[in-house]
């Protein structure tokens, strides 16, 4: 309901650019461990998946599952505001112009 009618003395861009940068930390939370678990068994390292993470945990804790997790964000939040700021726009420009919700 905050992002509907936005934040006092904020513009709805900066409220939607804010949004959406949460949104891919989040996103990056959880795909992190994911890839860095895909990425070691595709080279080799782990021969599996669940024999990876348990590997993973053993040798760096739950942050060696985290590797990479900063230039995974700056790779990914550029695109995740633009794409989101950029639908918002776009659909408001569509109920401006038809006078319908999109």
């Amino acid at each position: 309901q905050v992002l509907k009618g936005g934040v006092p003395g904020m513009s709805m861009l900066v409220c939607e650019l804010l949004a959406s940068s949460a949104a891919s930390v989040c996103a990056c939370f959880v795909q992190t461990p994911q890839e860095v678990l895909k990425q070691r068994v595709q080279t080799g390292i782990y021969k599996s998946v669940r024999s990876g993470a348990a590997q993973a945990i053993r040798e760096g804790g739950i942050a060696g599952l985290y590797t990479g997790f900063g230039p995974t964000v700056a790779r990914n939040m550029p695109m995740v505001c633009f794409t989101f700021t950029a639908f918002s726009r776009l659909k408001a420009a569509f109920k401006a112009r038809t006078g319908k919700e999109a």
